[in-house]
């Protein structure tokens, strides 16, 4: 649980793209979740998101965009770009992103390729001398192929002024491209290098999704759920049927040896796998959760990505047939409310339906039937109880004696040092709007009785002029706070020990919503879970 990604999905958002360098390294990409341009702390655009197999998390590959985005380009009113396509040659990692940007990955760092295209790039394709090319797709411009030639993007032309939806290229440059048909019938075309593009198929099967080359084989996947094998010759097709019995789209293939892989759109929510027999279509096992957005293979393994509006995912194809996610991801789809870690570090979650203990070893969350978890020391000796703005305390359940009384705060956490120390975090219930905000922290001295405010810069001395969800402090007495956020997700931030003043932790939000918990454990590690049911765990930059 590291970097800015849950244990399984990459960022809560659709994962558009996936692939496998030949290392056997994963990476996935994401559409992100709108963000504006002009916020200062920005976030959910698309990212890029590399698998660490040794821990079990997805790492942020972070770019120049806030939030550590690959694209931060203006686009349909200052939103940032997802990131549409991801492919790998030679360990070379290329992303093309909807701003119409493509950029390359080397030494850590995200460099730009060319200039900017004015359409969103679909889809990224390489020869086998390393040449890259791209398709773009745009409903209201002429759609182009291009080719990268000396640090620019060089068109290719269209092939019918309709969207590209897809590039397959071979050794001597031969290419071809699948079209979206735009309200007809997406076909597929060839070019030759210096020549013109030549249509060599007749279909009537709306767009065509996806083309895949296997020696003078092609494959096509259309809107209408179909597959076609051209042979190579003329326009000779030859019709494979559907893999989804009820005509489901397909979105994806990829080739192994002569196995051929389609994956469907499945209704938006369940996509699933086929293996093509040569004969017959096989459905491989059960997924539920999206469209299947891309599937590949390594080693004889097979892995596939999910574009769910949500939760994203990529899954394995196990021994027993099964799908496993790479990791573990959301746990039960409901909100993540309270967390907490035991003397021996293991870490508990609770969700609005269940409570979930993490099993390192497994890399998964199992759910608890019961649990009841006591402090390090398994006595309650000081008990503080909130209810509105009134604060209550008990000592070895003597009488309750009040320390607050605010009818214009709600109280939402308690904390309670190693030495005794009380703090309150507490949240503005505004009498004009009644919406709850602007939260503080506040420390109470026992001796005077007064409540000493740790001033943020928002409104009413807040922290950002959000709700606080939850506070905590580590061993070094540093104290930390989550916030819902404005609409767009919550923070976290820190009060350092010796400082004056809150600091934002990490670059924004972590997965565009409301920050529930935040806690620490021994080592100083920082844990905050969200209402989109994540985990993440701060790794000392995002």
């Amino acid at each position: 649980m590291t970097g800015l990604a849950p244990l399984a999905g990459a960022d809560n958002s659709p994962i558009n793209g996936f692939a496998i360098d030949s290392n056997g390294n994963m990476y996935s990409e994401t559409k992100g979740a709108s963000y504006n341009i002009k916020s200062p702390f920005g976030y959910g655009a698309g990212k890029v998101f590399k698998y660490d197999s040794s821990v079990g998390y997805w790492i942020l590959l972070s770019g120049s965009g806030v939030g550590g985005t690959l694209d931060s380009s203006l686009l349909n009113g200052g939103y940032g770009s997802s990131v549409n396509v991801l492919v790998i040659d030679n360990n070379n990692l290329y992303a093309g992103t909807n701003a119409g940007n493509v950029f390359k990955y080397a030494n850590n760092v995200w460099n730009q390729m060319g200039t900017n295209l004015g359409q969103p790039v679909t889809t990224l394709a390489l020869d086998e001398s390393n040449n890259l090319y791209l398709g773009t797709n745009n409903e209201a411009d002429v759609r182009n192929v291009y080719k990268y030639v000396k640090g620019s993007w060089i068109s290719l032309g269209s092939p019918d002024s309709t969207g590209i939806q897809s590039i397959v290229a071979n050794s001597s440059e031969s290419i071809y491209a699948a079209t979206a048909g735009n309200g007809g019938n997406g076909q597929l075309y060839h070019y030759i290098q210096d020549t013109t593009w030549t249509r060599i198929s007749n279909f009537s099967d709306g767009a065509v999704n996806v083309v895949v080359e296997s020696g003078n084989n092609l494959y096509s996947g259309t809107a209408a759920g179909t597959v076609h094998k051209y042979r190579g010759t003329g326009a000779l097709w030859s019709n494979l049927g559907t893999p989804d019995s009820g005509a489901s789209p397909v979105m994806t293939m990829t080739l192994n040896g002569s196995d051929l892989y389609a994956g469907t759109y499945g209704g938006g929510t369940s996509g699933q796998v086929y293996h093509y027999n040569g004969t017959t279509w096989d459905q491989m096992s059960n997924l539920n959760n999206g469209v299947i957005s891309v599937i590949a293979i390594k080693n004889a393994s097979i892995y596939t990505s999910t574009a769910n509006d949500s939760t994203g995912m990529v899954y394995a194809y196990a021994a027993n047939a099964s799908w496993s996610p790479i990791g573990t991801g959301t746990l039960d789809g409901t909100q993540v409310y309270s967390t907490t870690i035991s003397s021996d570090g293991t870490i508990y979650i609770g969700t609005q339906n269940n409570v979930f203990k993490y099993l390192t070893s497994n890399e998964l969350w199992v759910p608890l039937g019961s649990l009841y978890l006591l402090d390090s020391s398994g006595v309650a000796t000081l008990t503080i109880y909130a209810l509105g703005g009134n604060i209550y305390t008990t000592t070895n359940g003597g009488s309750w004696q009040q320390l607050a009384s605010n009818s214009n705060y709600i109280t939402s956490d308690l904390l309670v040092d190693k030495n005794g120390q009380l703090y309150a975090s507490m949240n503005y219930n505004d009498p004009n709007d009644q919406i709850v905000k602007d939260g503080r922290v506040e420390s109470y001295n026992s001796t005077t009785g007064v409540w000493t405010t740790l001033a943020g810069t928002s409104p009413h001395r807040s922290i950002d002029g959000t709700q606080i969800q939850s506070i905590t402090m580590d061993e070094s007495g540093n104290i930390y706070a989550a916030t819902t956020g404005s609409g767009n997700g919550g923070f976290v931030w820190e009060y350092p020990t010796n400082g004056s003043a809150w600091v934002m932790l990490g670059t924004g939000t972590l997965d565009g919503t409301s920050v529930n918990s935040v806690i620490t454990d021994s080592s100083l590690s920082v844990y905050a879970a969200t209402s989109a049911g994540n985990v993440f765990k701060y790794n000392g930059y995002y």
